[in-house]
């Protein structure tokens, strides 16, 4: 409360929200709204809107493409392709965790028959030949690229049984399922001048080191494993890749809607259970809304407001949130750090510990004449002190 010169009281004080209150209250709607987004979007990609996009046969199906290929294990217990893996290191260890020779021979019938054998193989062969190659130049290929076997070099550690490069490394049965491997591992390697033995006094260590070297896992901006590139070859063929986009499609729309009930929730419904028209974080900092003359804000204010943020959050999604921070970089430029939605709702962004505002000015006038009569009554207006 204040006196004006003419001894009229005014009552109303409004007090502008600070600049940094401002931020952190919009850092804590981001988190707020962020874990909205998440509570609606995690049921949707656990099959809420399966029935209109069919999210679980488009996942079953790429599941039972991956087995397909022979790069994946289907780990399902009671129905097939329902917890698809690939192949990790459990298949190639031992109970020590080291890896085996023994349990390698998994990856190369895995890889063989992806490259080979599969469904897969004709277009995954066209990535790396231009015509149609003999089982020669397959299996040179297939020695130098997923082996990682260079006769030039001495660390070879696999080689043919039967040295011919025009049979396949792998044993079929007359249902072209292997059976068997007839690549074989060197007893003894030299690399980098130390010598290996695979029979050695440290049988698990030379192992581990020798079947290390090999890359399967690898996964660096320069140096890709084996397994990687087969996974990436298969995500390349046209099969896998219309499924992938359909899933692709369903995840985006997905989050289109989850952010729509979210933003609808958050920003139109809740403002309409404060007094003041804020939001959570605006709550917390103890930020609310007037008009522009300084009175409460009426309902269908607080609904243009938060309609345009709304339409902000949304567009910003599609945006990277370049939109929806590009209003309020306008705060820091304005008079009274007044947003766009400030603007188009006619509202201003007061300090609520701070401010003293009315419903109307009908109430405040009537407030201010009783305020003043007891002040006259009391003798204060007459004070010479005041």
């Amino acid at each position: 409360m204040k006196m004006t010169n003419s001894n009229v009281i005014e009552l109303k004080s409004i007090v502008h929200a600070p600049l940094v209150r401002r931020v952190f209250g919009i850092i804590i709607d981001i988190i707020f709204f962020a874990i909205l987004f998440l509570a609606t979007y995690l049921p949707a990609t656990e099959g809420l809107f399966d029935y209109g996009f069919g999210t679980m046969d488009v996942l079953h199906e790429t599941m039972r493409l991956q087995v397909k290929s022979g790069l994946f294990i289907d780990r399902s217990v009671e129905q097939d392709c329902t917890s698809v893996t690939n192949i990790s290191s459990t298949e190639l260890t031992n109970e020590n965790g080291y890896f085996t020779f023994e349990g390698y021979e998994s990856y190369i019938k895995a890889t063989y028959y992806f490259y080979f054998l599969s469904d897969f193989a004709d277009e995954v062969t066209s990535f790396y030949f231009d015509d149609n190659p003999s089982i020669s130049e397959k299996n040179e290929w297939y020695n130098k690229n997923v082996l990682l076997i260079d006769r030039d070099k001495d660390f070879d550690v696999y080689y043919y049984e039967n040295a011919n490069l025009n049979t396949s490394p792998v044993v079929l049965d007359e249902n072209n399922n292997i059976i068997g491997i007839n690549v074989k591992i060197k007893e003894t390697i030299t690399f980098a001048g130390n010598r290996y033995t695979r029979n050695g006094d440290n049988l698990e260590k030379n192992q581990e080191y020798i079947i290390n070297y090999l890359r399967i896992f690898t996964d660096t901006d320069n140096l890709n494993g084996t397994y990687h590139i087969a996974c990436n070859n298969l995500a390349r063929t046209s099969q896998y890749e219309v499924l992938y986009k359909k899933l692709e499609s369903i995840s985006r729309y997905e989050a289109y809607i989850s952010i729509a009930i979210a933003s609808v929730i958050y920003f139109l419904i809740l403002p309409m259970f404060f007094k003041n028209g804020e939001t959570l974080g605006m709550k917390i900092m103890n930020i609310g809304l007037v008009n522009t003359l300084g009175y409460q804000i009426a309902k269908k204010q607080v609904f243009a407001k938060y309609f345009f943020i709304s339409i902000e959050v949304y567009i910003g999604f599609l945006t990277m949130f370049l939109f929806y921070l590009l209003d309020y970089l306008v705060i820091v430029f304005t008079k009274n750090h007044r947003s766009i939605s400030d603007y188009i709702s006619a509202s201003l962004m007061i300090d609520t510990k701070n401010s003293v505002w009315f419903v109307d000015k009908k109430t405040e006038d009537m407030l201010t004449e009783q305020v003043t009569q007891n002040l006259k009554n009391a003798g204060v207006l007459d004070r010479k002190d005041l």
